[in-house]
């Protein structure tokens, strides 16, 4: 939801090699809830024991995997991830992400 940037960014396609060793400023909100929306990884907790990764105090930390995958990609693409929380998400986007973190628990 936030702001619309088409009209004065051009976007282009570009190889990887060609952009390794840059910093590339990721969406918090947005990587967080693609991690919480994965369907492998929903396929992945089926086969856990508890459906989640659980620490050892039993608490759900699927979600702090799957950022730590994400980050660990970056890293190995040899990308440097700053990743940016850009204030409040709407009442729209807010309310999903309470189902969404309703349904995780």
């Amino acid at each position: 939801m936030g702001t619309n940037f088409t009209d004065i960014i051009q976007t282009t396609a570009k190889e990887m090699n060609l952009i390794q060793g840059k910093t590339l400023a990721i969406d918090g909100m947005n990587m967080l809830f693609q991690i919480l929306n994965n369907p492998y990884q929903r396929k992945q907790q089926t086969l856990l024991p508890y459906g989640y990764y659980l620490d050892r105090t039993q608490r759900v930390i699927t979600h702090l995997y799957g950022w730590l995958q994400k980050i660990n990609r970056f890293y190995k693409g040899k990308f440097l991830p700053v990743v940016v929380f850009d204030g409040k998400p709407d009442t729209f986007k807010r309310a999903d992400h309470k189902d969404h973190a309703h349904a995780f628990r």
